[in-house]
């Protein structure tokens, strides 16, 4: 399940670096999600490693 989401969080990344490439402000808004649920997930590991 961890690995599932792992591949679809570097997807959002890889797809909002595109969309930024080709000029639209959507990839920063994409970047910005990816990055917000990356740092949630890795505190969530981070707790229950505690």
């Amino acid at each position: 399940m961890k690995m599932l989401l792992n591949i679809v969080l570097m997807v959002m990344v890889l797809f909002g670096i595109g969309l930024l490439t080709m000029g639209y402000k959507v990839g920063v808004i994409i970047n910005l999600v990816s990055l917000i649920c990356m740092i949630v997930v890795f505190k969530k590991r981070n707790l229950i490693k505690e």
